[in-house]
C-alpha cells in the first residue's frame, strides 16, 4: 500500500490524530462520484477509514475542487455574485455558501502560516460603506503591513471604539508589541 503525504487521520480517539506524515495513511480504495473519483484513505493505527477530502475545505461539496476554485477565483477577481451564479448554472445561495467556506478556509491558512511574519511598518485603516441600502452603512477597519502588503487583520461592524480596540489587540499584533 502506498503511503500518502500531507494526510493526518481525523478520528477523534486515533494515537496520531492530526499528525502529518506519521507514517500511517496509506490508499485504500477509489469510489465514483458525480464530480469524478475520489480517494478513500485508511489509518493503520486505528483503522478507520476516510475520504481523501475528509479535513479540507472541499468536504462535502457535491462538485468538483476545480469548479469550487473556478468560482472562488471569478469572485476574487470581481465577477458578482449573480454573474458568477449565471456563468456556473448554480444558485446565488450555493455560490454565497461555496466563497463563505472559501473564506473560511483562507483565515485557517493564515492563521496558521503568518503568524511568525516579521512586522515592520503598519499603516490603520477605515472605509465606510453600505451592504444592501445606504440606511445600513457599515465601517471596515483594517491593518496593512506596508512592506509586504499582507492584511493581517480586519474587523467589521460599526464605527466604535470598541471595534478600533478590537483591531489593535487581534492575537498576531498583541504578540509583538
Amino acid at each position: 500500500m502506498e503511503l500518502i503525504g500531507q494526510k493526518a487521520c481525523q478520528h477523534p480517539t486515533c494515537a496520531d490524530v492530526g499528525k502529518l506524515d506519521a507514517g500511517n495513511v496509506v490508499r485504500h480504495a477509489s469510489f465514483g462520484t458525480k464530480s469524478g473519483a475520489s480517494q478513500r484513505c485508511l489509518c493503520k493505527t486505528c483503522g478507520t477509514t476516510f475520504s481523501s477530502n475528509t479535513g479540507t475545505t472541499y468536504c462535502g461539496l457535491r462538485c468538483s475542487r476545480d469548479e469550487f476554485d473556478q468560482v472562488a477565483t471569478m469572485r476574487v477577481d470581481g465577477v458578482s455574485i449573480s454573474a458568477i451564479a449565471r456563468i456556473t448554472g448554480h444558485s446565488r445561495s450555493t455560490i454565497t455558501r461555496w466563497l463563505e467556506r472559501a473564506a473560511a478556509s483562507a483565515a485557517r491558512f493564515n492563521d496558521q502560516h503568518l503568524g511568525a511574519f516579521e512586522i515592520e511598518e503598519l499603516h490603520a485603516d477605515e472605509l465606510c460603506t453600505f451592504v444592501g441600502k445606504k440606511t445600513n452603512l457599515t465601517w471596515v477597519f483594517t491593518i496593512i503591513e506596508v512592506t509586504t502588503r499582507l492584511w493581517p487583520t480586519t474587523v467589521r461592524g460599526r464605527r466604535s471604539c470598541r471595534n478600533t480596540e478590537l483591531l489593535l489587540t487581534r492575537r498576531f499584533i498583541a504578540a509583538r508589541s
